[in-house]
């Protein structure tokens, strides 16, 4: 395709135009840029039904209601391209049918803003009052027994700004969350979703070995100062031992697994730091599969809560929203950047005109209602930055 008058068009408007060119043919389409990797990738489906497949080069997506690893969904990498640095607009290689869609979005790319065509929405926003009753109840239930913890959320819709184009905050967030998993994704039974999850869920780090993390507690965080200096109390210390314990208590059933697990450090995520634990995984070989991997795994009781089972009851009758991809997890599946899935946390979801973005926080019987609810503003801020 020739395009070398457009050679020097900006790398986002170059691809906010392949963005659009991919929606036009109705192509299941993701953009991801993988943590500490200087790496764009673009990977579209361009024929048949996005599901999910063990055996095929996809990128994985699950919502949080996901029962198990066969009802996930995907997008199978028909059209995949890897930028590093500049884009070229004369050398991307597109498939006939999207050519000259490329060539009106390139050529409009002073024009409005890129259509997300998101799936309708049923969203309630959760306002403070209605959190902290929420918070509330979960604690109310953890103090009679009924579970350790339950993590809840709420939502917040805010309109875009006139200049609001999903691709250029895609590429402000991958600038701006170097240690996070970016992602913006379009899927047919999900619309459009941009994300930066600093949570791995699990990666395969070789033939039998697999690494996953605990992930809990959340600081603000002090430019300049070094996360190993933050000091943490009992409840957040705790916090992320349940984590841990509810990794090793689900890795631990497993036949033909071992695991060692790593000391809690303090990690920084965009404006926060976490406790982090780390988890190396050795699996016999063939045994335990992924799919079996994954649906011990998911939900973490970092998004869910302790008992699996009780916590994710709590959230169903109580949350008043579908959480949907929220708490999730996607991420690439046998592709040549690997294997590495992560939870879907610090996301939005881009409808029409306005973009819903999530925030939770884990509840234990040392809560405080007020404290949740300005952890859940600390965690907004990351998403609520890009539509700026």
């Amino acid at each position: 395709m020739a395009l070398a008058a457009d050679r020097h068009v900006d790398t986002p408007t170059v691809l906010s135009a392949l963005w659009r060119a991919l929606r036009q043919v109705n192509a299941p389409t993701v953009f991801f840029r993988l943590p500490m990797q200087s790496t764009i990738v673009v990977a579209a489906q361009l024929r048949g039904n996005a599901t999910g497949s063990a055996d095929a080069p996809q990128f994985l997506i699950a919502p949080f209601n996901c029962a198990t690893f066969a009802d996930a969904r995907a997008i199978r990498c028909d059209y995949y391209r890897e930028f590093e640095g500049d884009v070229d607009a004369s050398n991307l290689a597109l498939p006939r049918a999207m050519e000259e869609h490329f060539r009106q979005a390139l050529a409009a790319h002073n024009a409005e803003h890129g259509q997300t065509h998101a799936a309708p929405s049923t969203v309630v926003e959760s306002g403070k009052d209605r959190y902290l009753q929420l918070v509330s109840a979960a604690r109310e239930q953890i103090t009679r027994g009924d579970a350790e913890k339950i993590v809840v959320s709420r939502c917040r819709s805010l309109p875009y700004p006139q200049s609001f184009d999903p691709v250029r905050a895609f590429c402000t967030a991958v600038t701006l969350y170097p240690t996070a998993c970016v992602s913006l994704m379009h899927h047919p039974e999900f619309g459009a979703w941009l994300g930066a999850s600093p949570e791995l869920l699990i990666e395969r780090t070789s033939d039998r070995h697999w690494r996953t993390v605990a992930l809990a507690a959340t600081r603000p965080a002090v430019d300049g100062a070094d996360p190993a200096s933050v000091s943490w109390n009992p409840k957040e210390r705790e916090e992320q031992a349940l984590v841990c314990r509810h990794i090793a208590a689900k890795l631990g059933v497993l036949p033909g697994v071992s695991f060692v697990q790593g000391a809690a450090t303090t990690v920084r995520a965009g404006n926060m730091v976490h406790l982090r634990s780390t988890f190396e995984i050795d699996a016999a070989p063939d045994r335990p599969s992924l799919g079996d991997l994954l649906n011990a795994l998911h939900p973490t009781s970092a998004v869910c809560g302790m008992p699996d089972k009780q916590a994710a009851d709590f959230i169903a009758a109580n949350e008043g929203f579908d959480r949907s991809l929220y708490a999730g997890y996607w991420g690439p599946l046998g592709l040549p950047c690997g294997t590495c899935l992560y939870v879907n946390i610090r996301c939005m979801r881009l409808e029409e005109d306005s973009a819903t973005i999530f925030a939770g926080t884990g509840i234990t019987a040392e809560s405080d209602p007020q404290r949740e609810w300005e952890e859940t503003i600390l965690k907004s801020v990351t998403m609520e930055g890009l539509l700026l």
